[in-house]
């Protein structure tokens, strides 16, 4: 009774609602934010959200929302962009919380999104008009200091010849006209340097960037463990490509295991993955030749994180490696605590 309440919430317009289960698989969602993304319900509810994520919001996703929301049961106004069906990015904010069974156990996810767009163009539309008023503020503030200093020059001239003549042998007459003409110049220069002052302080101040939208639960207390992910192992050692999957899959992320290049960019069309991990020294088609084709795709994985795997000794440098598109490096002694700590570093790294 209590899941055909649930169920029924989905259902209601125009409430922009969906539920994910431990994995992140989308158990249910709302007709209005299927309708909003370009889906149908039906072709949403089985994904994973951050399938359909901005490459910036996943990784946010994978290492910081998703693990609040599975540690502290809920999360609050977390700014993210989800993507259409046709490509386009829908800015969002999003609060979710767990509902977990009588152990305490996360059962599924209660999400409500926020359409953030007027916000988000509001915000870049000021941004632009700030932008206009510093240029033409700034080009006016040249003008002012150009046009204080072609006045006080000679201004400040005529009162020192003034000076000198005041000095020197003078009639009563003379001195009195002297007199007139430094009282006229200095109340000229003292009106000036009021004017320009006036005019200076009311123009635009220096314009600051706007900060991004505010996230409340922006970091967390302590490192959380990464969300479960979908990662592509690409290893042809069989014992190097056993060790990893077990160290991945205890971490509970799920595995896709092939033996050479060839194999990962099939992978990689026949699926999304959240993070790559690559063998360097792949017969046929080597690991930076594999990462190459990946980059060069074109297909919406071309950016997806590459952590280089190595049993060689003396491994390339990771400058190295960055330079043919690969984001961490994986030695032959990995442990669970270093894989983890490569896998945050490259999602955190690639996200644009």
């Amino acid at each position: 009774m209590l899941d055909h309440g649930f169920d029924a919430l989905f259902l209601i317009e125009p409430l922009l609602l969906h539920s994910i289960d431990e994995h992140g698989t989308l158990l249910n969602v709302s007709t209005a934010w299927a309708r909003l993304l370009g889906y149908s319900r039906e072709e949403l509810i089985g994904r994973r959200s951050v399938d359909i994520m901005a490459p910036r919001s996943r990784a946010y996703a994978l290492t910081h929302g998703l693990p609040m929301l599975y540690d502290r049961g809920h999360v609050s106004n977390i700014s993210y962009e989800f993507l259409r069906a046709d490509g386009r990015p829908i800015p969002v904010l999003l609060s979710s919380g767990a509902i977990r069974d009588a152990s305490g156990r996360y059962v599924k996810s209660l999400t409500v999104i926020t359409d953030d767009r007027r916000a988000r163009y509001a915000e870049r539309e000021l941004d632009a008009r700030a932008q206009r008023d510093h240029e033409g503020a700034g080009a006016l503030r040249d003008l002012l200091e150009k046009l204080g200093h072609d006045t006080r020059t000679p201004l400040g001239a005529i009162l020192g010849f003034a000076g000198l003549m005041e000095q020197g042998e003078l009639e009563s007459g003379q001195r009195a006209r002297l007199a007139e003409v430094l009282k006229a110049a200095e109340a000229l220069r003292g009106a000036l340097d009021a004017a320009l002052a006036a005019a200076e302080g009311g123009l635009a101040p220096r314009r600051r960037s706007s900060s991004p939208m505010p996230r409340q639960d922006d970091a967390p207390r302590r490192r959380l463990p990464l969300a479960p992910m979908r990662v592509l192992l690409a290893v042809a050692d069989a014992a190097a490509q056993d060790h990893l999957r077990a160290l991945l899959r205890a971490a509970g992320h799920e595995v896709i295991a092939v033996a050479n290049g060839y194999e990962a960019i099939e992978a990689l069309f026949a699926g999304p993955a959240d993070l790559a991990v690559i063998d360097l020294d792949m017969p046929g088609l080597s690991g930076p030749a594999t990462v190459s084709q990946i980059r060069n795709s074109g297909r919406s994985f071309r950016d997806v994180p590459v952590i280089a795997c190595s049993g060689a000794a003396n491994p390339p440098a990771l400058s190295a490696l960055r330079g043919q598109g690969m984001d961490g490096l994986l030695g032959p002694d990995c442990t669970p605590g270093t894989l983890e700590a490569e896998m945050r570093r490259a999602l955190e790294g690639r996200s644009p």
